[in-house]
């Protein structure tokens, strides 16, 4: 313990691993509880840590709300209907249980030319479930993905603004890391993880977002959002952005009825709701 660390009221802020940025004040030395924390005083050349008990780190005496809503935690337990192969509803095929048409589509999406994220543990695993669908699916996503203009950074983007504005854990989980190393700068994805607002972006990172805000919002995009989008993207990247973010709303809704689940030690990115 410092001597007089307390002697006057001392605002202090609080950084935890996941990165919270909460504000508490200590006016008895005697109350100061146990549990590993740093704490910076907000007052200059102050600087200190304590140990914080593991019962009072949530509670409301010592800390103010944040902003942040908490990302869930990891789950250690499958549903009962869910197979651990496949991590969903559905069992996981072989390539020998499937016809033809499937198995073009198991070979493609496990190709190491592919850019699979989940593999079959994801929406490639559920859509073999019916083959003529796998296939035309895996083409019609490989080329939103690959071949609309936008480069693999803003394509990345517009899938987090989809994931996001639909509350998707298992699309942003599996999608933050390829946007981070596809360039997307933090700053940019943390606007779209907490729904900050997107004044003094670059101008198209500032409509993909806006656009992806207000249509899946409100089911329509305004006259004058959508003039700007169309005159930054033009009218076929335009379609291509609907067309991408679409195509994972619609992943998403595939996720939720066979409640994929995320692969064990995968930790949740995405802050609830």
């Amino acid at each position: 313990m410092i001597k007089n660390a307390v002697e006057h009221p001392i605002p202090l802020r609080a950084r935890s691993e996941r990165g919270w940025d909460q504000k508490i004040i200590i006016k008895d030395r005697n109350r100061i509880p146990r549990h590993n924390r740093r704490f910076w005083s907000t007052q200059p050349g102050i600087r200190f840590s304590i140990r914080l008990h593991p019962l009072l780190i949530k509670s409301s005496r010592y800390f103010r709300t944040n902003t942040r809503t908490e990302v869930p935690p990891m789950s250690t337990t499958l549903p009962e209907d869910v197979y651990p192969e496949s991590l969903n509803r559905l069992p996981m095929l072989e390539r020998e249980d499937l016809d033809e048409q499937g198995k073009r589509a198991f070979d493609a999406l496990l190709s190491p030319k592919a850019r699979s994220i989940a593999g079959l543990q994801g929406p490639g695993g559920i859509w073999l479930h019916s083959s003529k669908m796998a296939e035309v699916q895996r083409e019609f996503t490989r080329l939103l993905r690959q071949e609309n203009g936008f480069g693999d950074r803003l394509t990345e983007l517009a899938i987090l603004v989809a994931a996001r504005e639909s509350n998707h854990q298992f699309e942003w989980t599996v999608h933050e890391p390829v946007a981070l190393k596809e360039g997307l700068e933090p700053s940019i994805l943390d606007i779209v993880k907490y729904r900050k607002p997107t004044d003094g972006l670059p101008q198209v990172e500032k409509l993909i977002i806006d656009f992806g805000r207000q249509l899946l919002r409100e089911n329509k995009v305004h006259p004058k959002l959508y003039a700007a989008t169309e005159k930054a993207l033009g009218r076929t990247g335009i379609v291509n952005l609907v067309g991408l973010m679409a195509n994972y709303v619609m992943t998403g809704i595939m996720l939720n009825a066979f409640d994929q689940q995320l692969k064990p030690g995968l930790k949740p990115l995405l802050p609830m709701p």
